[in-house]
């Protein structure tokens, strides 16, 4: 059974928010001294769409997200082109939907190879239902296959994608492992929510 099967199976049930991952192998580490040491990399605001459509010689190779929590990142890469869209958002709204359907149609021509990847959210987040539903279908009708689900839990995440080779990786803020609680999310869904329309969580 695939991860998309698995995950609309799931969402026509009664979905487990406790931590629910799907990937083919543990994402591995690397320092955010290190990307911005050796790559123009790009960091994403939380609320915002972000697109990097990456070519062999550019200069860009990581698009990162620093501290999200009940936001989420989605990527969509195609093998064959090395492109890659990553979008950043708290809700999958007309931004993001306009964006990801530019991104598939862009490369209709070339049969492109699509591999996706949802990563966020927070274990007591409820309204994850529809934005989840969404891109499943999207992923569907597209195919578009889903190589990596993280989803809920209690941790915010800095992530970083490679544009390049399409992977994700755990993003080391302070160039070290993180100790035992350290990412522990302290912030409730209404504090993210007012704080997102302030501007205070961006980056």
């Amino acid at each position: 059974m695939s991860f998309e099967q698995i995950l609309k199976r799931d969402l026509d049930g009664e979905m487990d928010t406790g931590e629910y991952r799907h990937d083919f192998k543990e994402r591995p580490h690397i320092s955010k001294g290190k990307i911005d040491e050796y790559s123009n990399a790009i960091y994403l605001e939380v609320g915002k769409s972000g697109s990097v459509h990456y070519v062999d010689g550019t200069e860009t190779r990581y698009i990162a997200a620093i501290g999200m929590s009940y936001d989420t990142m989605i990527s969509i890469y195609d093998v064959n082109t090395r492109n890659i869209i990553v979008c950043r958002a708290f809700k999958y709204g007309d931004a993001e939907k306009t964006a990801l359907k530019w991104f598939v149609d862009s490369l209709r021509r070339a049969k492109p190879n699509l591999e996706a990847r949802i990563i966020g959210m927070q274990t007591d987040q409820k309204e994850y239902k529809p934005m989840l539903s969404e891109l499943s279908d999207f992923f569907a009708a597209n195919k578009i296959k889903l190589v990596e689900v993280d989803l809920f839990g209690a941790n915010l995440r800095h992530v970083a994608m490679d544009a390049k080779l399409g992977t994700s990786y755990n993003l080391l803020t302070e160039d070290r492992i993180f100790r035992p609680g350290e990412l522990v999310n302290q912030m409730t869904v209404e504090n993210f929510e007012n704080a997102l329309k302030s501007g205070a969580t961006d980056k």
